[in-house]
């Protein structure tokens, strides 16, 4: 197994169980996204779509947008296989509400739509991963904003502690260090709220030293001997009908 660059998801799974990382990492491997994941996959695509489009026209958004978003994210959602034909309703509710709140005084950065980053820390460290939104809220000041549908908002203590929400902080550092603050915020539009945190210097170079903590380990991994985890989210993995340490735990032995 070859890993070139770190993400959110690649470590949350090395932590969390190894052989998730090898499945996730082996493309001939078919993952079982459940609808709930599937839902999210549309909604993100929808409002992406919808946010580049309203800004290229530069207007604010009228019934030709509402119903392309719509669309995007009917499209999106039948070519994932979602079957619940109530999450339909609730995601075109989602994308609706969303256009209904969008400000056309939001200053979006160029480029800051889907915002895809590969880059290097300065300790050597692959890294890769993607903002959803980033907008400038004042001459040194950015919010990097991720989109979550989740009925449930983070604590602030998890927000703190967030291993996304740090690699943003640290790929926008490096992009645009002309912004000496940065606020890390989820949008969580299932449930029509926003949480924010950001991080200090101290907590920057902390989650550096990790990342390389992170990946010397992962360097070690040898894949002839990585077995499964049990752990408190193996019945979410997308992957628990191939584990055979979970299928053994459901039968017992």
């Amino acid at each position: 197994m070859e890993i070139k660059y770190l993400s959110a998801s690649a470590i949350r799974d090395f932590l969390q169980c190894e052989l998730k990382l090898v499945f996730r990492s082996d493309r001939s491997t078919e993952s079982v996204k459940g609808d709930h994941a599937k839902l999210g996959t549309a909604v993100h695509e929808a409002l992406e779509q919808f946010t580049k489009r309203i800004l290229h026209k530069q207007s604010l958004p009228d019934q030709t947008d509402y119903d392309f978003a719509i669309a995007t994210f009917m499209n999106k959602a039948t070519s994932e296989g979602l079957e619940d034909l109530t999450f339909y309703k609730e995601g075109k509710d989602i994308v609706v509400t969303y256009i209904d709140q969008y400000d056309p005084t939001e200053k979006v950065l160029e480029d800051g739509v889907e915002h895809f980053f590969r880059l290097t820390t300065p300790e050597g460290v692959p890294i890769v991963g993607a903002m959803d939104k980033v907008v400038q809220l004042d001459e040194n000041t950015i919010q990097i904003v991720d989109y979550k549908t989740a009925r449930n908002a983070m604590t602030n203590f998890e927000l703190i502690s967030d291993i996304q929400l740090s690699m943003y902080d640290l790929a926008a550092s490096l992009i645009w260090p002309q912004f000496p603050n940065r606020v890390l915020s989820l949008n969580y539009v299932r449930i029509r709220k926003t949480v924010s945190s950001h991080r200090t210097d101290e907590d920057r170079q902390n989650f550096r030293e990790f990342l390389v903590s992170v990946w010397t380990q992962l360097n070690k991994m040898e894949e002839k001997e990585i077995v499964g985890k049990i752990n408190k989210l193996c019945g979410w993995c997308d992957y628990k009908d191939r584990c055979t340490k979970y299928q053994d735990l459901l039968s017992g032995r």
